[in-house]
């Protein structure tokens, strides 16, 4: 049930209107709960709402403000006390800061290129990179294989104490990766094909006949895997992420190979583009 209390105050005056309205959400989600919210204005808005748990309520606040013609302030103030319920997914370090308007997102998964006979690279690797990336002043929510996760929460902590940077980590293993990351789906199609003699005589004809990306159908799926991350942080921004972030960027774990203090990193968000990837 959902009841509004529209007080206007008037020189002989007062009328008090209340609008009661149902509203049925997902029945296969059972959890509800209240908020009271007062918006400040010459109008008083007192909206208290039972939401029903949802997979998405971001498009419940977003519809009901619609709905309703809510103040942007009552939508702003709504906006953050739906987070703070649905703000579990994942473990969260440091805290977020308001001057930025962008957030990175990256991930890694074991896939066993360090028993690789070609372009190995060990788990170690990775994670002295990951050590740099943590250095570099940027927010991000980090998709971590289980099986690394102590490893990931020690050096947030080791190099991100210090400045409180955002940093949100999300466990991942084979069941999450099966539903909730689309290319994932697509490995045994990419062994099939790379198994087909035609498959092996074309790349015979590339330059580069020998790569990570004609040997190996995990890598390819897990590097396609890259939007499917970002569209999760997106889908499920209302549990990932403190506010709503205007920007969505993607950077590789074991990208940054070198000291993050030979790298002055500042991101300019005037120069991206709001419509469109960057």
């Amino acid at each position: 049930m959902i009841c509004f209390e529209l007080r206007s105050s008037f020189v002989a005056a007062t009328a008090i209107i209340f609008f009661c309205l149902h509203f049925v959400f997902n029945h296969a989600l059972n959890e509800s709960f209240a908020i009271l919210l007062k918006d400040g204005s010459s109008n008083d808005y007192f909206v208290n709402l039972e939401l029903g748990s949802t997979n998405d309520p971001a498009v419940t606040v977003a519809t009901f403000c619609q709905d309703y013609n809510l103040l942007p302030s009552s939508c702003s103030a709504l906006d953050n006390i739906v987070r703070r319920k649905y703000f579990h997914n994942g473990d969260t370090f440091g805290d977020w800061n308001e001057s930025f308007e962008y957030v990175f997102i990256t991930a890694f998964y074991d896939i066993g290129r360090g028993k690789w006979t070609e372009f190995k690279r060990s788990e170690h690797d990775y994670m002295q990179n990951f050590h740099n990336l943590l250095q570099i002043n940027i927010p991000l929510v980090v998709f971590i294989d289980e099986k690394y996760y102590d490893l990931t929460r020690a050096a947030i902590i080791k190099y991100r104490t210090h400045n409180h940077l955002f940093t949100k980590v999300i466990t991942i293993n084979e069941n999450f990766l099966t539903k909730n990351i689309l290319s994932w789906s697509y490995i045994e199609v990419e062994e099939a094909i790379m198994s087909t003699h035609s498959y092996q005589q074309a790349i015979l004809t590339r330059p580069e006949q020998l790569t990570p990306e004609t040997l190996y159908p995990r890598y390819n799926c897990i590097n396609h895997a890259k939007i499917d991350f970002i569209k999760y942080v997106i889908d499920h921004e209302y549990s990932i992420l403190p506010i709503h972030i205007g920007y969505l960027g993607w950077v590789d774990f074991g990208y940054i190979s070198i000291e993050s203090a030979v790298l002055p990193f500042e991101l300019n968000s005037q120069l991206l583009f709001s419509d469109h990837v960057s």
